[in-house]
């Protein structure tokens, strides 16, 4: 099934980009987190999926993201919702929804982005 820039089957989805195909195993996700990036007069939601110890990152208005987060959802069941995010404002909110590993944000942070800061 497709829907946007995602296809689906019962253990993987594709997302198709610009720049050519990703596939991802649901099983292979290890991490998920929200954040804003704020444009000035809007704010822009983004979820950084990190799988097999790489950061994907997307924003909230590709096409067929909100069809991707029900799917999530399906997939992942103890993740958090990433409307948490939204309030209040223009504040960034970086916050983990899912850690496959019960591992606490700073121990992902550390992980995966203390060299990108």
């Amino acid at each position: 099934m497709t829907i946007g820039l995602f296809t689906y089957t019962p253990s993987s989805f594709i997302i198709h980009f610009t720049n050519g195909a990703v596939t991802i195993n649901w099983n292979d996700i290890e991490s998920i987190f929200a954040y804003k990036v704020d444009w000035f007069t809007f704010d822009d939601v983004y979820l950084d999926l990190i799988v097999n110890s790489e950061i994907i990152s997307m924003c909230e208005d590709i096409d067929g993201f909100e069809t991707f987060t029900e799917t999530l959802h399906q997939h992942l069941p103890t993740l958090k919702s990433w409307w948490v995010v939204v309030p209040p404002a223009f504040a960034t909110n970086f916050t983990m929804l899912y850690d496959k590993f019960g591992r606490t944000q700073q121990e992902v942070e550390d992980i995966y982005y203390k060299n990108l800061q």
